[in-house]
């Protein structure tokens, strides 16, 4: 099931919103653990067991656009 750009955005917002702490993907529903599958492997999540949260790259770039 492909994950849709709107599951994907709401993930990193959350992500981001975190940092630096990591949330548990776990708890999210199935759609959002597939975003974040999927923001993994475009290197703007990172996961560790159950956790995630957003790599240093999205942090840096959400900076720069928040400019």
């Amino acid at each position: 099931m492909p994950t849709r750009t709107g599951d994907q955005l709401t993930v990193l917002a959350k992500l981001l919103d975190a940092h630096p702490r990591m949330l548990d993907a776990s708890k999210l529903p199935e759609r959002e653990r597939e975003a974040v599958r999927m923001l993994t492997q475009d290197g703007l999540a990172t996961t560790l067991g159950d956790l995630a949260g957003a790599t240093r790259a999205a942090v840096r770039y959400s900076a720069l656009m928040v400019r």
